[in-house]
């Protein structure tokens, strides 16, 4: 395989929790193991959930973590200048166009309130498939239309070692492009990785639907390079009450673990044992990295 190209992806809409800081950290690990290449992209495409002290609590946090990253901002002024995603607004367009192309897309101007009236599951039933609303009308979502049949939605991708493994993309129509007319996560997400080269992707197992949405509008899109890179979904850390950790219900902030008197490195060695790693990996960068790399048998590459 091609050397490492992965990213980390936080969203500057709250305080980086323990969860966000585990995933990143297995990112790190196996691209820092491999002498690969790691970039930051700031997923700030949302505006509206975006607040400036979030985006320098999310620079102070990383550097805390002693997480290094090879490409992307080093600080809020050059994420604004230079890396926002606001200013690719005009790649996501020309996702959304492709899938356009091909027909995949339609408009649908119904609320969350009316999907869910007529549909007890509360996915969307495809109420506007038919109605042949123009994609061009104000405050209309556009949604993909996913395949009728199963196995169309199966989808093949390789693990972190290399194994066939499949996803499989809902069968709901999912949105692409919000009524504000800012394009979802999974276009943006998407064109971003395929841009960017990202060979190795790595995502908590919350995010596996996720990652069969994205293979389905790559393939249809023709998004070569995303449909060759390799997934690592780990495992999620979770609460008291067996819930992930979340930032919308108030996940424990890394800056409240700081303000606590948790070290650095005592938060090494809580990463190092979830990774499956000996306490003592983690009193340095090279047995961390050493340790890692025995663990998963990828190579190990000194810097």
């Amino acid at each position: 395989m091609a050397p490492k190209h992965s990213r980390l992806a936080p969203t500057p809409s709250g305080l980086l929790h323990l969860g966000n800081a585990f995933s990143f950290w297995e990112t790190w690990l196996a691209v820092r193991a491999s002498g690969g290449t790691l970039r930051l992209r700031v997923d700030d495409l949302d505006a509206s959930r975006s607040k400036p002290e979030w985006v320098e609590a999310l620079f102070r946090d990383l550097e805390w973590l002693q997480l290094d990253w090879d490409l992307g901002p080093e600080g809020p002024e050059a994420l604004a200048a230079l890396h926002s995603q606001q200013l690719r607004l005009e790649r996501y367009r020309q996702l959304l166009k492709r899938l356009r192309d091909h027909g995949l897309l339609y408009a649908c101007d119904c609320t969350r309130r009316q999907f869910r009236e007529a549909s007890p599951t509360g996915n969307y039933p495809g109420t506007c498939r038919r109605r042949n609303l123009p994609l061009e009308d104000p405050e209309v979502a556009w949604r993909v239309r996913m395949a009728d049949a199963q196995e169309e939605r199966i989808l093949r991708y390789q693990d972190e070692a290399g194994a066939s493994r499949t996803a499989s993309a809902p069968a709901e129509d999912f949105v692409v492009r919000r009524r504000d007319g800012i394009p979802a996560y999974q276009i943006a997400s998407l064109a971003d990785d395929e841009a960017d080269g990202i060979n190795w992707i790595v995502r908590g197992q919350d995010l596996e639907e996720s990652t069969g949405r994205q293979l389905w509008l790559a393939q249809r899109a023709g998004c070569s390079g995303f449909l060759q890179a390799r997934f690592h979904h780990h495992a999620l850390l979770l609460d008291d009450s067996g819930s992930k950790l979340s930032k919308s219900k108030g996940a424990l902030a890394l800056s409240s673990l700081r303000e606590s008197g948790v070290t650095l490195a005592e938060l090494r060695r809580r990463f190092a044992r979830w990774s499956g790693l000996p306490d003592e990996a983690a009193e340095s960068r090279e047995l961390l990295l050493q340790a890692f790399s025995c663990k998963t048998g990828l190579p190990f590459s000194r810097e």
